[in-house]
């Protein structure tokens, strides 16, 4: 038998991302005819049975069509046996769809804000690998947004060394759009984030990936680094587009 030599080596972290759940609190369904927490659980059961053994498994966003108190409670209900199942850190952010103080009432112990309305950012480490989640939301509107506070803490966040380097979770992407319409879902203020990042492209807190529900985006694309350290042999992603992406359901 011949030995074939891998292009690179198994990787140090598999991560699991999910977004746009958009499930709905009540007994009605999303837009009058997807059961979004029936998809829900198939996917959840989908994971399980593939025998993927995800570290943590990243939520960016749009988690609740209106922000329910109850859809929160269901989707805990939901996630929390898989996770349990599969030995994996659930990681949260927020997206338009979602309310920070129902989110915060549901799950008390994923978020360190002390006021119901502060932006849900977090900092999370994952066996030498950090997981940084960015509440880009501004409520009342579609768009996404990162206040000073919000970019100073980051900037503070990254001071600290992360042995295998650090990815960003956010909902909205910062990369060009490039439909006319997804302006209006886009992060602004892209320049502020990508002045913090750029200055983490080297050990030992570097800025490895960004994870969005959109696309993933290495801090080459976004901030123009002299030297990115992307690097396959660090992580591996595992993307499942989540509900959104099986009932076509992803909404603005």
């Amino acid at each position: 038998m011949e030995l074939i030599e891998a292009e690179y080596p198994k990787p140090g972290h598999v991560l699991l991302h999910l977004s746009d759940l958009h499930l709905v609190g009540g007994p009605n369904t999303l837009h009058g005819s997807v059961d979004s927490a029936a998809r829900l659980q198939e996917i959840c059961d989908q994971i399980i049975a593939s025998r993927i053994r995800p570290e943590a498994i990243i939520f960016t966003g749009d988690l609740a069509d209106k922000g329910e108190l109850h859809a929160y409670e269901r989707l805990r209900e939901m996630i929390e046996p898989m996770c349990a199942a599969l030995g994996a850190k659930a990681i949260w952010a927020m997206g338009n769809h979602d309310n920070r103080a129902n989110f915060r009432a549901a799950f008390s112990d994923a978020s360190e804000a002390s006021k119901p309305q502060d932006p849900v950012d977090r900092s999370y480490f994952v066996n030498g690998l950090r997981i940084i989640t960015l509440d880009t939301t501004v409520p009342g509107h579609h768009y996404g947004e990162l206040s000073e506070s919000q970019l100073e803490w980051l900037a503070a966040e990254l001071a600290t060394p992360a042995p295998d380097g650090t990815i960003l979770a956010l909902h909205h992407p910062p990369v060009p759009c490039v439909q006319d319409l997804a302006v209006l879902v886009e992060l602004r203020g892209q320049a502020a984030l990508a002045a913090v990042v750029r200055i983490r492209t080297f050990a030992p807190s570097w800025v490895a990936t960004c994870i969005t529900p959109r696309r993933r985006a290495s801090p080459a694309s976004r901030c123009q680094s002299p030297r990115p350290r992307v690097t396959p042999r660090t992580w591996q992603c595992v993307l499942a587009d989540s509900v959104a992406a099986m009932v076509r359901s992803r909404t603005t």
